[in-house]
């Protein structure tokens, strides 16, 4: 979609790399993507581009839409180094030193180029659109986008469930951090998201870190006929 964002014709010179928090549950998501046969994703919050390069990695016929600021101003070097002994187990820093990963995510805006060469091998499934949501939504969707499924990673507070449905009604909405808590050991997803699924009377499965929005009366994942339907009752799964 070049009346998104046009890649440029040259790879950042920035080293790729893969950061990808995942907190379990995204083989639902992907199981859905294939098993449905979806086409297009919305991701809302890209950070470094590793959730993104999950989907692409798994699910052959899909595309992403990322959406993030990519902020000038986001010092992921420094964010690493100051959390090494937690991070150095999920990051994958293929040929580089630690050092050398944050001296370069350290120069100033850093990220959006580093973004762009994680992801320079799926530039034709990959869509960055630099912007903060809702505003970023009413963009793509001006430009003719039609998303399939939504994955939500950024704010915790369940707005952009709201705009997806009111821009794309027949979209699944799915999103991270069903376990995540704030500093006061609250789970700050969980209360919008509920109330969501309560308001529209769709489906919530629940599975560690991930949680999806699907029609009631139909499984995640298209079965054989003779298997059994999935409970409509909502699954709530305890912090782990």
């Amino acid at each position: 979609m070049n009346a998104v964002f046009e890649w440029p014709s040259v790879r950042p010179a920035l080293k790729p790399f893969r950061w990808a928090l995942d907190g379990g549950g995204r083989d639902l998501v992907i199981d859905l993507v294939n098993g449905r046969g979806l086409k297009t994703m919305l991701e809302v919050g890209v950070y470094c581009g590793g959730s993104s390069l999950q989907w692409l990695d798994a699910c052959p016929g899909l595309s992403v839409f990322g959406v993030d600021p990519y902020p000038a101003d986001s010092d992921v070097g420094q964010y690493f180094a100051a959390n090494a002994d937690f991070y150095r187990r999920t990051v994958d820093l293929r040929d580089m030193t630690e050092e050398e990963f944050i001296a370069q995510m350290s120069e100033p805006d850093s990220l959006f180029p580093a973004v762009l060469s994680n992801l320079w091998d799926y530039r034709d499934r990959f869509t960055p659109v630099r912007g903060f949501a809702p505003e970023a939504l009413y963009k793509l969707h001006a430009a003719g986008v039609v998303p399939d499924i939504a994955f939500l990673d950024a704010m915790k507070t369940g707005d952009e469930m709201h705009v997806v449905r009111e821009l794309w009604p027949d979209c699944i909405i799915t999103g991270d951090d069903w376990c995540w808590q704030d500093g006061n050991g609250e789970i700050p997803i969980r209360a919008p998201v509920l109330a969501f699924a309560d308001k529209h009377n769709v489906r919530l499965t629940a599975e560690l870190a991930t949680w999806i929005l699907t029609p009631r009366g139909e499984p995640l994942v298209p079965r054989p006929m003779h298997s059994a339907i999935d409970s409509e009752q909502p699954t709530h799964h305890p912090l782990t």
